[in-house]
């Protein structure tokens, strides 16, 4: 029995560690050495620094939006979904949970690390246009699911499919395919956990991620 016991902690501090306290070893990137490369497509991962969420999500990054640039020489924003239910304080727009804010702003606010992926090549003229259509249409006709865990347990058991009420990881793969990122056939797997899925996702439909890099901003830059 004790070393059951002694086993079982064992494990549960492995887990913690290896989701929660080993870092992966990306290469630390300032935002001013990215801002002028980044482009629609690329991705965002934001692991929190002040919760748990980590260990009881099972997965590293907590967090997922991605970015868009109506053109070259447009501010990008991030695309994302969020729990505007445990929020105090939010932009009334963003009350269903589906936004789109200025991606220096949410990298200068964000508590945590957070992970750049890019991608290797643009998306065409045509995607770009189906990414701000699907924008447009989540803002009018989707929300945040703030029953998560119920809606995570229904794909699991019920094997539900993709719906207007979402989360993160979900919207992320629904903006991939969109794009033309990912095949249509991943709209119809019941994937279970769509965030780690996204996180540690390299191979795209004619191209791909590179290797993730640690970005930040600088908090205390001298004037």
């Amino acid at each position: 029995m004790l070393l059951s016991i002694i086993i079982f902690l064992v494990i549960i501090i492995l887990y913690v560690y290896l989701i929660k306290l080993a870092h992966p070893d990306y290469v630390i990137r300032k935002y001013s050495d990215i801002k002028d490369r980044v482009k629609s497509g690329d991705m965002l991962l934001f692991v929190s620094g002040d919760t748990n969420n980590q260990i009881y999500m099972g997965s590293y990054a907590t967090h997922v939006g991605v970015i868009y640039k109506e053109t070259e020489n447009s501010i990008p924003v991030l695309a994302e979904s969020f729990n505007p239910y445990r929020m105090l304080y939010y932009p009334d727009e963003f009350k269903s949970g589906i936004a789109i804010c200025d991606l220096e702003n949410r990298i200068n606010s964000y508590r945590g690390f957070i992970i750049y992926k890019e991608l290797a090549k643009p998306i065409s003229d045509q995607a770009n246009e189906d990414f701000a259509e699907f924008i447009d249409f989540a803002q009018k006709n989707m929300c945040y699911d703030k029953n998560v865990i119920a809606g995570e347990a229904a794909k699991i058991i019920l094997n539900t499919p993709f719906s207007t009420e979402t989360n993160c990881g979900q919207f992320t793969t629904l903006i991939l395919i969109k794009l033309g990122l990912l095949p249509f056939n991943h709209f119809k797997e019941r994937r279970k956990h769509h965030l780690r899925f996204v996180s540690q996702l390299t191979k795209l439909r004619n191209n791909f991620y590179k290797s993730p890099v640690y970005v930040f901003s600088e908090y205390f830059k001298l004037p």
